[in-house]
């Protein structure tokens, strides 16, 4: 049996960001679609770094937590 613990179920990109000036974000869940996602969803920001292909799947340089 295996527990799972903080699953990614949806990736939103907010932003593009180049590292050269402090970055400044306001968020808000009026977008959220709610029944699409479990009650006890939990949300974060990452910042992290573009890979291959323009994809992130670099390093996470930064990361907050919203609930």
């Amino acid at each position: 049996m295996l527990s799972y613990r903080n699953i990614v179920i949806g990736v939103d990109q907010i932003a593009t960001w180049d590292g050269k000036v402090p970055l400044r974000l306001k968020v808000s869940d009026a977008t959220a679609s709610g029944a699409s996602y479990p009650a006890d969803t939990r949300h974060a920001i990452l910042a992290q770094q573009v890979g291959r292909k323009g994809v992130a799947s670099g390093a996470i340089l930064a990361a907050v937590k919203l609930d």
